[in-house]
């Protein structure tokens, strides 16, 4: 995380720094928002992920995909299904470890992110977890898909996380 650290989460900057981080990111955030993918202008203004739940992760290397499922919401604007597939990333730089560990971590909880540019065709989007750890997903394109929930109950069959190696497996 650049703007949004661990710190500024748990209150540990003084009430000036913390304001200043949230007042850069929203700068930068204006600075790279047109030149972001449609679906990621949209996590960035329309959707928040906070308090999002992991339903499932999946990291395909060979197709360079990642696709991260949440349960996000709240009592007062709803619950709801976020899937959100990255493409094009590297997936080789990402810290599978610990989006493993997230996963499985019923506890586990989004609390901050931030969209980034990190190049003409690259972005990057950084997601800050409680109880700790946050991950950072490359992708040139992203598909976002959204599902009305009735509650925020969450049932667990198998593994949320999958790893696989090539397309269908």
């Amino acid at each position: 995380m650049k703007f949004f650290t661990r710190e500024w989460a748990e209150g540990l900057l003084t009430d000036d720094e913390a304001a200043n981080r949230a007042k850069d990111y929203r700068a930068h955030l204006a600075a790279v928002f047109h030149n972001l993918p449609l679906a990621a202008q949209e996590l960035a203004s329309e959707i928040s992920i906070h308090d999002g739940l992991i339903r499932r992760v999946e990291v395909n290397r060979s197709s360079g995909s990642v696709l991260l499922q949440l349960l996000c919401g709240d009592q007062q604007v709803g619950y709801f299904d976020l899937d959100l597939l990255y493409t094009g990333g590297d997936v080789a730089s990402l810290d599978t470890e610990t989006l493993a560990r997230l996963s499985r971590d019923r506890r586990s909880e989004a609390l901050y992110d931030e969209l980034d540019r990190l190049d003409a065709s690259t972005f990057e989007h950084r997601i800050l977890f409680y109880p700790n750890g946050e991950v950072a997903i490359t992708f040139r394109q992203l598909t976002i898909s959204r599902k009305p929930r009735a509650d925020r109950s969450l049932e667990f069959l198998g593994d949320p996380y999958a790893e696989v190696s090539h397309e269908g497996t």
